[in-house]
């Protein structure tokens, strides 16, 4: 029994696998969308996006729509967008956090009853809205040859201007992914 004990113990701790954190920019990519996909993205968008903004005379208040993803893999876009709001943020570009005006609204609201003290409370007509709207889609193409598998993916993002609807900015990063696809049998 002690045996099946021990012998038990040692597969479990050898399955027991230990994390290991590496620098996500030296990701050398994989068969699934990940840190490289990601990085090499938010590099060109950010890169791009800030060129055609920094010398604007006007504000520029942003908001970020959903950016679709139309591939037939999972890819998280809100970290996509996520990653570049916060990379223009920290340049100067701001944004209009859109998911919060329901709060907001509320907060006024409930300034509005009396029951707030006036010097906190929140007045009418102070929320923002955006002037542009950053929104893009993922989308890909995948091919087999023989036992190849090979996936075209396009990420094209697009600023709009939300008063005319006129596209003013335009990028888009490609990647070609090629890997052999895995078979499966006795």
């Amino acid at each position: 029994m002690k045996k099946i004990s021990a012998l038990l113990l040692i597969i479990f701790m050898a399955n027991c696998a230990s994390t290991q954190y590496t620098d996500s920019k030296q990701d050398k990519g994989s068969r699934q969308w990940g840190a490289r996909e990601i990085n090499q993205t938010v590099d060109t968008m950010v890169a791009s996006l800030y060129e055609n903004l920094k010398n604007r005379k006007e504000d520029i208040l942003i908001g970020v729509n959903k950016i679709r993803n139309r591939t037939s893999e999972h890819i998280d876009t809100t970290m996509i967008s996520n990653e570049i709001s916060t990379k223009l943020i920290k340049r100067g570009i701001p944004f209009i956090d859109k998911s919060q005006r329901s709060e907001s609204i509320k907060e006024i609201e409930f300034g509005q009853t009396g029951l707030a003290d006036t010097e906190s409370a929140i007045s009418a007509g102070k929320l923002k809205s955006p002037n542009y709207d950053l929104t893009g889609d993922v989308t890909d193409n995948t091919t087999y040859d023989g036992d190849k598998k090979k996936q075209f993916i396009i990420v094209t993002l697009k600023l709009i201007d939300v008063a005319t609807t006129a596209v003013v900015w335009q990028e888009r990063q490609e990647f070609m992914k090629v890997s052999r696809e895995e078979k499966y049998g006795w």
